[in-house]
């Protein structure tokens, strides 16, 4: 389920749209386009009966999707681009959905899911704060540094 239950999702987001993304911006802005792209991409759900977004509040499936793009970009590129583990990170995040289906299914009240929507969003900040806008290179940043020679160095891999 880890793997096959939105983890595959990863190939696309962060192995081919993030790491095109990296060559033009630092890691928090790619982080947030690609997280409105994705929002985006699971917008149609909310007009099909019956899917576990249906019953999601759009404003906070937004908060905590541009949260976990954040998120699985510090996983991925601090795990030098291993999509294993950016698979793992979102598959494990889609099965905490799946066990605490709580979150999701309220279809009356749903101040849990906009709280754990805000937790990711201030796990996302305390990231941003700690280690700043970018983990390796982009604009802004000087070329020749660490940072920047081991990101072109490092090729995507899936280990």
């Amino acid at each position: 389920m880890v793997y096959l239950g939105g983890g595959q999702e990863e190939i696309g987001w962060r192995g081919f749209a993030l790491d095109r993304l990296l060559q033009r911006h630092n890691d928090l802005a790619s982080s947030l386009i690609l997280g409105v792209v994705w929002a985006l991409w699971h917008a149609p759900l909310w007009f099909i009966t019956g899917s576990s977004q249906s019953f999601m509040p759009f404003g906070a499936f937004l908060i905590m999707i541009l949260a976990e793009s954040v998120i699985l970009t510090w996983v991925y590129v601090g795990s030098g681009r291993s999509m294993f583990i950016a698979m793992w990170t979102h598959g494990v995040g889609n099965a905490y959905m799946a066990i605490f289906p709580v979150l999701i299914l309220a279809t009356v009240n749903q101040y849990l899911y906009w709280i754990f929507s805000c937790v990711l969003a201030a796990v996302a900040v305390v990231i941003t704060l700690v280690r700043g806008p970018s983990l390796r290179s982009g604009p802004g940043l000087p070329q020749g540094t660490a940072s920047n020679q081991r990101s072109e160095r490092t090729p995507p891999s899936l280990s």
